[in-house]
């Protein structure tokens, strides 16, 4: 194909592309809510949409439902109890003295409950308010967006995992796989390595490098770094460390005494199995 014809076709898939973006396809935009009364979401410093142009779904709006409900009330008024007598007390006709109190009567409680049962109306407050991320779909022609209710704290950001992916914890997420965060990589073979040189230097791994190991075994596991893990003898190492750690725990070589951890590399070697 010719110089020419190659560039005829790239005029043609630009010219295309072109027209496509011009009809403002479906896509996806962040807004922020500037005002609910009337309800605006400003897309930049250039753009602010009305209510006009949105459509909300019930996850940004207060709305009613119906819900059948079958529940009964607490026992109420159930302390109170009607039981009570009388007294009473007087002079006969002939000067005599009498008192008295007559039988308990009204022994009725006042204790009852109330059903609640049929079919209900509630309203759910999800309304938005001034200030809110929200995440909404321009629709094709670009005249109306959905809002589509996902909230995003203003400390918060959409990325594309392949091009920014997501660096936490000593991960670095794509979408396709997952890796270790290369400082943490770099310290995590560092210890294996040294490790490895005294175990086929016939020498004992110190108790700190061996606890290192363990802790780093973790970011192998789980990234896609098998092949990384073989080259630095990750399976050996890591089984030599945790006897290393085990033997530190039963007191072997030091007495149960941690402290020497804290001293002169050549204090505090420990225990190291036979390679292999």
């Amino acid at each position: 194909m010719s110089l020419d014809a190659q560039k005829f076709i790239m005029m043609i898939k630009q010219a295309a592309v072109e027209a496509v973006n011009a009809g403002e396809p479906m896509a996806l935009k962040i807004g922020e809510v500037v005002s609910t009364a009337p309800l605006k979401i400003s897309l930049n410093q250039k753009i602010t949409l009305p209510a006009s142009q949105l459509l909300l779904t019930n996850a940004v709006r207060d709305y009613t439902v119906y819900e059948t409900v079958d529940h009964t009330t607490g026992t109420a008024l159930g302390g109170i109890n009607l039981t009570h007598k009388h007294s009473y007390s007087g002079t006969t006709s002939g000067d005599e003295t009498y008192s008295g109190s007559t039988e308990s009567a009204g022994g009725v409680s006042l204790g009852h409950t109330h059903s609640y049962t049929g079919r209900k109306k509630f309203t759910v407050h999800l309304g938005l308010k001034t200030g809110e991320k929200v995440l909404l779909l321009r629709c094709d022609g670009g005249q109306k967006f959905i809002v589509l209710g996902l909230c995003i704290k203003p400390n918060r950001c959409i990325k594309q995992t392949a091009k920014e992916p997501p660096d936490m914890m000593g991960y670095v997420v794509s979408s396709d796989h997952t890796t270790i965060r290369a400082r943490t990589f770099v310290r995590a073979r560092r210890a294996l390595l040294r490790a490895w040189r005294r175990m086929v230097a016939g020498l004992p791994i110190y108790l700190q490098n061996a606890r290192r190991i363990v802790s780093y075994r973790g970011y192998f596991k789980y990234t896609n770094s098998q092949h990384i893990a073989k080259a630095l003898h990750l399976k050996a190492v890591h089984r030599a460390a945790r006897k290393v750690i085990s033997k530190f725990a039963k007191g072997a070589n030091n007495n149960g005494n941690e402290s020497v951890l804290h001293r002169t590399p050549g204090q505090y070697q420990i225990y190291e199995p036979a390679l292999g």
